[in-house]
């Protein structure tokens, strides 16, 4: 199963939005997709429209000896989304401890994942500094959300050893072009990670907030536009590098 992995370069950069909205794309093109929320918020859920008072995830059957399968959740377009579930904070001390072990239950987890019949898995995680062992959790493809802001930059710039890995490329979110402190800094982006840096970008689009509320992925909540478009190369992209990835 080709595993995409979406983290933020720090807090606030939309990547739950880009995450649900990318899974919508990839589901749109026949891809079986299936959504991973590693987040403790536990928010992934309400853009798929899931039952909010609905407090099942992978980390609750962790911690009570459940099966995660009875947590997991399809939406109407197809989508099969598992949510991180409810917690309160001295359970969620007791997930972390168990994630941060060298025996971490979270690669065991995505490999009994990808046996499932999906054809990809697009997983919603923290910023990167918070997710322990990236490395063994072995995507294909990991996407550093980052804002065309000074935060993001300086983040990349002074920490990209860190935060980057081999499978990494950078996703430039939340663009205005008419705003020229945007443009100048994801210019800079651009001449210095030109490499690492995703060939698409998301505009900043008051739709996709539309959408949310709404509990709809923006390309059905509005087809025509701007980040719509944005989203469809950003999955052609996803795609094109599975294809590559398989032969």
């Amino acid at each position: 199963m080709f595993t995409l992995l979406l983290s933020g370069v720090h807090g606030g950069v939309g990547t739950t939005a880009v995450a649900a909205n990318l899974a919508a794309a990839l589901q749109g093109q026949g891809l079986r997709c299936l959504c991973l929320d590693l987040n403790a918020d536990n928010t992934l859920r309400l853009s798929l429209a899931a039952r909010p008072e609905e407090p099942a995830g992978w980390a609750r059957a962790m911690l009570d000896g459940g099966d995660w399968r009875d947590a997991a959740w399809q939406h109407a377009d197809g989508r099969w989304l598992l949510p991180f579930g409810e917690l309160n904070a001295s359970e969620l001390r007791e997930v972390w401890r168990r994630l941060l072990n060298d025996e971490s239950p979270l690669p065991a987890l995505l490999a009994q994942l990808r046996e499932l019949p999906m054809d990809c898995m697009v997983i919603d995680a923290p910023v990167v500094t918070a997710l322990p062992n990236l490395d063994s959790l072995a995507v294909d493809c990991q996407i550093v959300v980052a804002a065309p802001d000074s935060a993001s930059y300086t983040l990349l710039k002074q920490r990209g050893d860190s935060l980057l890995s081999a499978t990494s490329r950078i996703l430039i979110n939340r663009l205005q072009s008419g705003v020229e402190l945007n443009s100048d800094i994801a210019k800079l982006m651009a001449d210095d990670f030109a490499a690492l840096l995703l060939p698409s970008v998301i505009h900043e689009d008051l739709v996709i907030a539309e959408a949310e509320a709404q509990l709809q992925p923006v390309i059905v909540s509005a087809p025509d536009s701007q980040a719509t478009q944005d989203f469809q190369r950003l999955a052609v992209w996803c795609s094109a590098l599975r294809m590559r990835q398989r032969e």
